[in-house]
């Protein structure tokens, strides 16, 4: 964590329990395999840890980027839920080249 912090490395990776506590000013690209769950038995996605795990980025006036892998299945409940918190739109990105550039661009605004 302080070789992140001081810009030593690029990447952090955490789990969802450091994830919870810590506070990073310059993420600029926050990735998540799988979104969060209720709980592993029900298999409900928990909103409000997915929205604070991607309130990660982008914070302070500083542009940045979520991706998250989900299945089909949990793509609707995820999306919708989103929708309905923040009413905003959400776009799915087809294009895995145009991700690519997303990402650099990403780092691009963050001054890299």
């Amino acid at each position: 964590m302080a070789k992140f912090r001081n810009n030593e490395t690029k990447i952090l990776l955490a789990t969802n329990i450091i994830a919870r506590g810590i506070d990073v000013r310059n993420a600029c690209f926050v990735m998540n395999v799988g979104p969060p769950k209720v709980s592993e038995k029900e298999g409900d996605i928990d909103l409000d840890i997915y929205l604070h795990r991607v309130g990660r980025t982008g914070r302070h006036n500083d542009k940045g980027l979520a991706l998250t892998f989900v299945q089909k299945n949990e793509m609707t409940r995820l999306v919708e839920g989103i929708k309905k918190i923040h009413k905003i739109e959400i776009v799915e990105m087809q294009d895995p080249i145009k991700l690519t550039d997303e990402v650099f661009e990403c780092i691009k605004w963050n001054g890299e």
